[in-house]
């Protein structure tokens, strides 16, 4: 009987570290796919993050070329009409010379 209730002890703590090396185990899966899953959470947001900042790099960049645009047609204009208003003045200085030189 003696004997019975050691077998039995010995079982139970033999049960019981079987248990415990299981559960170690099972926790360890279960770290190992939680690291995983996080690896792969943060690859997705790092690579929507890219995606938004390349979306909004392109935006950025069409804007800049529709200001550069809107500037250069302006300055062309600001050109052209300082070219006519020097070509008035020109005309103008030559009419005078020449009213002094006839006149």
């Amino acid at each position: 009987m003696a004997q019975q209730m050691i077998d039995a002890v010995r079982e139970a703590e033999q049960k019981a570290e079987q248990a415990e090396r299981d559960a170690a185990r099972r926790a360890e899966e279960i770290l190992k796919q939680a690291r995983s899953d996080a690896e792969k959470i943060v690859a997705e947001i790092a690579a929507d993050a890219q995606r938004e900042a390349q979306a909004a790099l392109n935006t950025a960049q069409k804007q800049s070329e529709a200001e550069t645009i809107k500037v250069q047609q302006s300055t062309k204009e600001e050109i052209s009409a300082l070219q006519a208003g020097a070509r008035k003045k020109e005309k103008e200085a030559a009419a005078r010379i020449l009213k002094e030189l006839v006149g």
